[in-house]
């Protein structure tokens, strides 16, 4: 009989973690041996434990799945991970890929091709659905050149909203200017600037600035 393909699941969701191990279940060829619902319980798991695939998430609270695929491809280069997420933008499909992701799969993407995309990275070492394959081949050139450059993992740490105030951070745009055209509050963009000073490691908004220009987030004008 078959060796059982010992599978990993980190998903900072419940309900998440029971539906994939729902689904994986029913065939007996997966065994899922360990649920996590954060990368670093994930990552002191697999310090004792070995696994034939890992399917995690992109997002998490502290932390991102392509933080735990780049700490677990340099302990273990061959370990296949699947990215399962809503997460549909390129520059995170990009990053992913520089990771060395071996799969990507939306969670919008219909059930079965989940299913072939596990079954897929365990027989050959590769797999992104079609709805994937989609977004990336209508990327313009241009920004497929930009997006194919390795950003820090700190990056992928900042929201949507803390992207918008970097880049008025780096184009100079006064602090009035910037809560006008984000329709937010002084405290509201206190707590962004903290953020984005605290995720990124910079002092000042000249380093968010230098950031932004350094990473071709923003372009001079």
């Amino acid at each position: 009989m078959q060796e059982p393909i010992n599978i990993l699941i980190v998903d900072d969701h419940d309900l998440m973690l029971c539906g994939i191990e729902f689904v994986l279940e029913k065939y007996e060829q997966y065994q899922i041996i360990q649920k996590c619902s954060s990368v670093e319980s994930a990552l002191t798991f697999l310090k004792k434990t070995t696994v034939d695939l890992i399917i995690t998430d992109l997002h998490f609270q502290d932390n991102t799945g392509i933080e735990l695929t780049i700490e677990v491809k340099k302990r273990d280069p061959k370990q296949k991970i699947l990215m399962l997420t809503l997460e549909d933008h390129p520059e995170y499909i990009r990053a992913a890929m520089n990771a060395n992701i071996n799969g990507y799969v939306l969670k919008s993407d219909e059930q079965k091709k989940f299913l072939l995309a596990v079954e897929e990275i365990c027989r050959v070492g590769e797999y992104f659905s079609p709805a994937v394959t989609r977004i990336l081949s209508s990327m313009p050139q241009a920004q497929k050149a930009i997006e194919s450059e390795a950003l820090p993992p700190a990056y992928y740490h900042l929201t949507p909203r803390e992207r918008e105030v970097l880049a008025l951070i780096a184009k100079s745009e006064t602090n009035t200017e910037i809560m006008e055209k984000l329709k937010i509050v002084a405290p509201t963009l206190a707590t962004h600037r903290q953020n984005l000073l605290r995720k990124l490691g910079e002092k000042n908004d000249v380093g968010l600035s230098k950031f932004a220009f350094k990473y071709g987030l923003v372009k001079w004008e």
